[in-house]
């Protein structure tokens, strides 16, 4: 549930406010519902990706003052999920995972594999992953030896995959923002799957499974470079017809 806060939380950081209180609480809200979703991954996204529009796409002089609403935001998140918090904290200590600890390949294997970045261009290059069945997905390695991941597909339209090559040097707001997200997420959903066989067996630091699941900030980061993609392409005169035309195909 946390995931589908994402693009609120960058909206309510991006619309002007006529009161900045306003703003802190919008962002307040936001986050004390992203906790008490009680998901790590989607709560730190949460978190990074506010900081980080702020600091790529706000004017110097108005970055000091988002930084504090931002801050004064998440402590009045952090009160109102207090009980979870506090009640979570005292029962980690007893789950499994804190006391049996996880191995790397534990954390590590619901992770991307490179071979899957292809489903930037193709939505299924593997197989009919969303059925379920393993007679129907064909690249077994590309999923770490399942029938699929977390998710089925990364593939978020023609659009985006277009998107991605004419956008990478635009200036269009939040372009910049997007790109960095798409790195950042592809580096922390995808680098875990390169991890050496033989270090597999080693403990973990973190008992935090599923690296997999950050592809979510890719997707958004995806959506938001389309989006800018579109007015790019309606306001040239010369619009780029043929890479539309083997998009659309």
């Amino acid at each position: 549930p946390g995931m589908a806060l994402l693009p609120w939380l960058l909206w309510v950081c991006a619309r002007p406010w006529r009161r900045p209180e306003g703003q802190t609480l919008a962002l307040g809200l936001l986050l004390a519902l992203d906790l008490l979703a009680a998901d790590v991954f989607t709560v730190a996204l949460a978190i990074v990706g506010v900081a980080l529009f702020i600091a790529l796409e706000t004017e110097r002089t108005a970055r000091s003052a988002l930084v504090a609403r931002l801050a004064v935001a998440l402590g009045l998140a952090l009160l109102a999920a207090l009980p979870q918090i506090v009640a979570t904290a005292l029962w980690i200590p007893e789950t499994n995972r804190a006391v049996l600890g996880m191995r790397l390949s534990e954390v590590t294997r619901y992770s991307i594999s490179p071979w899957r970045l292809a489903e930037l261009v193709v939505p299924y290059p593997f197989g009919e992953t969303w059925r379920l069945a393993p007679a129907e997905v064909w690249g077994w390695r590309a999923f770490g030896d399942k029938s699929m991941g977390l998710f089925s597909t990364l593939y978020a339209g023609a659009l985006a995959a277009m998107a991605i090559g004419t956008m990478w040097r635009n200036r269009e707001p939040g372009a910049r923002f997007a790109r960095v997200l798409l790195g950042i997420a592809l580096a922390a959903s995808v680098l875990p799957s390169l991890l050496p066989q033989g270090l597999g067996h080693l403990a973990s630091p973190l008992a935090l499974r599923n690296p997999e699941k950050v592809a979510v900030a890719a997707a958004l980061a995806l959506t938001i470079l389309a989006a800018r993609a579109f007015d790019v392409y309606r306001s040239r005169r010369r619009r780029p017809r043929g890479s539309l035309g083997v998009a659309a195909l």
